[in-house]
């Protein structure tokens, strides 16, 4: 070879570090395409939201896609594709991160990649994106952020309940009448009363006075019976209130580009495509909406009360037996005179001898006396209900 055409060398020394600094260039190239990969998105965020007074979604939970992406396969390379110049290659295509992860020129439901993880839905701007599933059943895939259980026609039926009535004693009264009078009221000199304990079954007979002038005389009226009834128990709603009509709104955070002007990529499912907002709202063009705007609740604010105690209405009926005795004397109640009345007697039947009285007591047949019977409890219902967190709730055509 001719000496003056003989290639230039580099030293044997300078040569091996050449060949190190491209190695060292290579290693480099490799480690940028795994760490694209390892940041890819396609991870979900776990259940969010609340269902308020009618408990918590968490229940709702779904599998996490913990994959760097929806695709698991690698996509064509750019100078298959003609992909823009400059596209960096980040693994498999992500169909909701907005990006042309495999550079062939199409990102997320454009991709034909994507076909079967997502779909075009219409946009709705300030609403939740998602679906609804029965309140027992599980949010889909990809679809549990957030999860709200939501509820209309709410039912506020509730009585209340758990109290009963008991007759704790029973009380026969008698009243003298002025004889130059009728037995009106104004002619009333008096009331005498006994009252029958019915737990021990025993007839008190206390002194009462009455203002008789003397030498006037006087009638006695009928028997008649009333009764002392208490509550027992606890007053408890029978039921609290509720809606009839419930379901689960599952959402999506994973919005992609790619489709049609109007449009947004979401993660395919088999139920409805519905949307969700806070309050009313007017449904946005392609959902229409699911019962009244503003007619679905997250939660019941529910401050019925039917009270501490248990209340008891007035006493019924009851007949007195026969007065066994009737005792009366101007100071004590010692015995001035006994006078028996038939149960069946009329209003102001009897007369007596013209005597000055002044204290008095009355005792009963209790054997034959009928006891009262004691009304219904009467706790009612104190408080309001009303639903609280209004929704509006639309669903694709």
């Amino acid at each position: 070879m001719d000496p003056k055409r003989r290639p230039h060398l580099a030293p044997a020394g300078t040569r091996v570090l050449l060949f190190i600094a491209i190695g060292a260039i290579g290693v480099s190239c490799a480690q940028y395409t795994i760490l694209s990969r390892d940041s890819g998105a396609g991870g979900e965020s776990t259940l969010g939201g609340s269902g308020g007074a009618l408990g918590d979604a968490s229940p709702h939970e779904v599998p996490v896609d913990t994959g760097p992406s929806d695709v698991g396969q690698d996509g064509p390379s750019s100078a298959d594709t003609g992909s823009e110049v400059g596209c960096v290659a980040r693994g498999a295509e992500d169909c909701f991160n907005g990006l042309d992860d495999d550079c062939n020129g199409h990102s997320d439901c454009d991709d034909p990649a994507c076909s079967p993880v997502s779909a075009c839905v219409p946009s709705a701007p300030g609403f939740d994106m998602g679906t609804v599933v029965a309140p027992s059943a599980i949010c889909p895939f990809r679809y549990s952020n957030p999860a709200v259980i939501l509820g209309k026609d709410l039912d506020s039926s509730g009585v209340c309940t758990g109290c009963s009535c008991a007759l704790q004693s029973m009380t026969c009264s008698l009243q003298l009448f002025n004889t130059g009078s009728g037995c009106d009221q104004a002619s009333l000199l008096g009331t005498y009363s006994a009252t029958l304990d019915v737990s021990t079954s025993t007839v008190a007979s206390p002194c009462s006075a009455a203002a008789i002038a003397a030498n006037e005389g006087w009638r006695t009226g009928a028997l008649s019976a009333t009764g002392v009834c208490s509550g027992q128990g606890t007053p408890t709603l029978s039921r609290a209130a509720a809606f009839l009509t419930q379901t689960t709104f599952c959402g999506t955070q994973l919005l992609g580009n790619g489709c049609p002007g109007g449009n947004v990529c979401v993660p395919v499912k088999t139920s409805r495509n519905c949307i969700r907002a806070v309050g009313s709202a007017s449904c946005p063009s392609g959902y229409s909406p699911e019962g009244v705007i503003g007619g679905w609740y997250t939660g019941i604010a529910d401050q019925r009360t039917c009270g501490v105690t248990c209340s008891c209405g007035p006493s019924q009926g009851g007949v007195c037996g026969p007065m066994t005795r009737l005792l009366l004397n101007p100071s004590t109640c010692g015995v001035l005179g006994s006078y028996g009345l038939p149960q069946n007697d009329s209003f102001c039947p009897s007369t007596s001898p013209k005597s000055t009285v002044v204290t008095g007591s009355i005792s009963f047949d209790t054997f034959s006396a009928i006891r009262p019977t004691c009304g219904q409890p009467t706790n009612q219902i104190i408080g309001s209900v009303s639903p609280m967190g209004p929704q509006t709730l639309c669903c694709s055509n």
